[in-house]
């Protein structure tokens, strides 16, 4: 007979198998929204695939917190290493201080 762990852990299992997926699928919407150039639907997209991210990192024990944490070092990382975005469009400079405001919030 199946304990109720079980049935628990074979649920997540498939929690995770079903945000993977969505955040192939999403990233195809952001591909076919940008060809038509419509940009609600890129919005949508892009809105969609961080909130399976945030969910997957729950599901997999990675709380919102720490993952935003990890978003924040790495940004800063990037902007150490001289990432073009950066060097172009100061993308990662304007990233992380958007970050650094919503966490004092």
């Amino acid at each position: 007979m199946y304990k109720e762990q079980d049935f628990d852990i074979g649920r997540n299992i498939k929690a995770i198998e079903w945000l993977k997926t969505e955040i192939v699928v999403n990233a195809g919407q952001v591909c076919r929204a940008l060809q038509s150039a419509k940009d609600e639907l890129v919005l949508q997209a892009l809105a969609n695939i961080m909130l399976s991210c945030y969910l997957l990192a729950r599901r997999m024990g990675v709380s919102f917190s720490r993952l935003e944490l990890e978003v924040q070092r790495r940004t800063k990382q990037a902007q150490t290493d001289g990432h073009e975005l950066e060097q172009w469009y100061n993308d990662l400079s304007n990233l992380a201080e958007h970050l650094e405001v919503r966490r004092k919030k």
